[in-house]
This record gives structure tokens, sequence and C-alpha cells, in this order.
């Protein structure tokens, strides 16, 4: 992520993009956070250098699951992150979870996806936990200890759920990974009503 730089990186990093790009026609600019790494001094920074937009890595708020995922971050932390990039005044907001970390269950899931509804993101993107051959888990496993991993019938379950439990709550799903708080003012969702027609879509 990100916001694993230091503050006099990001400085420099954005003082680069502002001399290369036309600020003045940016009408949108995202960062990717984890929770762990951020600091009220790198949120003022992003805030000033005109981000407009955070995508915030939670993944889970049970902190059993984000232990054993060997996150940095519990969740009192996670939440109050959430709250410090509204303090800044970035109002537009996304919520990274991940379905069926280590120690995932019905519960824990349900609970988290509930808290998330309680702090109102812009928009809450689900992805499926995958063992990648780059990870610590998969490590392990290759060493011979096994991990108790959810299967993917049970993580499709958990998205099911955890989309349908947005719904209720009045979000709108906009893509198979993506649901939003107010769809009119999604980019995206016009874009996609204005020119896509049903066919193949690529995002790069």
């Amino acid at each position: 992520s990100p916001s694993y730089l230091e503050e006099e990186q990001l400085e420099t990093l954005f003082d680069i993009m502002h001399c290369d790009l036309n600020w003045e026609t940016v009408e949108e600019c995202t960062v990717e956070c984890e929770p762990a790494t951020l600091t009220m001094k790198k949120l003022h920074i992003l805030q000033q250098q005109g981000v407009t937009r955070i995508s915030l890595g939670i993944e889970s708020l049970d902190d059993e699951v984000l232990r054993r995922a060997g996150r940095a971050a519990n969740a009192e932390e996670c939440i109050r992150s959430f709250h410090d990039i509204r303090d800044v005044g970035i109002n537009d907001i996304n919520i990274d979870l991940l379905a069926g970390l280590p120690g995932e269950t019905d519960e824990s899931w349900r609970q988290t996806v509930e808290q998330v509804i309680e702090l109102q993101p812009d928009s809450v993107t689900l992805y499926q936990f995958e063992l990648r051959q780059n990870s610590g888990f998969y490590t392990l496993q290759k060493a011979g200890h096994p991990i108790d991993l959810a299967t993917w019938p049970e993580k499709r379950r958990f998205v099911d759920d955890g989309f349908a439990m947005l719904e209720a709550a009045g979000y709108t799903i906009v893509s198979g990974y993506m649901a939003v708080k107010n769809p009119m003012r999604w980019r995206s969702v016009h874009t996609l009503e204005q020119f896509w027609h049903g066919g193949d879509l690529l995002g790069v």
C-alpha cells in the first residue's frame, strides 16, 4: 500500500506527479491505505496534495481473524483510521474486506459487515481470500504447517451474504466486487450506463 511510504516520500511522490500531470484536470485521485501505516500527518499530506478518495484495506473487524492473518492493526485501530480520514476532510472512502481469512466464521463475517455498514463508507469491496505463492501462509503450508482455510463454496457464501446485507442497508451492487452507497455519485456507474452494453470489459 502507498501508505507504507514515509511522510517525506509521499510529498516527493506527489511533487513529481504535479510536475508531470495537469492537476487541474484531475477529477479523482484515489490512494490505497493500510490502517496500521496511516498517521494523521500522512492523511493531511494526502488531503493537501489533492487526494479525493481513499481505499482503506481493513479486511476484517474481528481481532482474532486479524491476528491470525498477521495484520498489524486491530479492529479498534481500523475504525479509528476510518474516522481519521473523515476528520481531515477526505469524505469519499472505500472499505476493502477479505472473505475467508483463517479463522473466519459466518458469525465473525456478519459482525464485520454489520460494523462496516454502521460506518457508512461510500463504497465497500468484497474479495475472496486467495493463497498466493508470495504469502506467508503459503510458505507455512509448504513447510508442513497446515492452515485451516475456508473452502471456495464457503468464501462465495461469505461474499453473497455480505452483499445481501449491504443491499438490505441501501447499498447498490455495481460489480462483482463492489457495492456503493449512492450510485448517482458513482462515476463508473454512469460510464457503464452510457458506454457499456454487455460486452467484455477490461480494467487496467
